[in-house]
């Protein structure tokens, strides 16, 4: 991986599934695009495979989408190319109640602000 701190980017669930669930944002689109073209790459913590497994199966249950359209997005999700990266978490806990996240959420913060590297997210809390 040919990366440099301006082409890596760390990236979170409200992203991704926002990308996945064709929610037709060309920004999004164009950045999965350079992604693709191997123009920037995407590092996130291992949570992220779980928040958007858990956010289709929430989705599935609620009856927006059917089990099989729950495994192709899941499927699509795997396929793309994202490094997953360690943390410290007692670090990441530290950030979480500094800043008053979730767990979770400080998870990305603490990635993108360890790395110095922009965090692309939806969510306006951690923006």
């Amino acid at each position: 991986m040919a990366e440099n701190i301006n082409n890596v980017f760390v990236i979170d669930a409200s992203f991704v599934l926002a990308y996945l669930l064709d929610e037709d944002n060309t920004t999004i689109d164009s950045i999965f695009e350079k992604q693709v073209k191997g123009e920037i790459y995407f590092i996130s913590p291992s949570l992220l495979k779980y928040e958007v497994g858990n956010t289709l199966r929430t989705k599935l249950m609620r009856k927006k989408i059917k089990k099989e359209e729950a495994q192709r997005l899941y499927r699509s999700f795997l396929a793309i190319n994202i490094k997953e990266e360690l943390l410290d978490f007692h670090d990441v806990l530290d950030l979480a109640l500094e800043k008053n996240l979730s767990f979770y959420d400080a998870s990305y913060l603490y990635l993108a602000k360890s790395k110095e590297i922009k965090l692309l997210t939806l969510d306006h809390s951690l923006k």
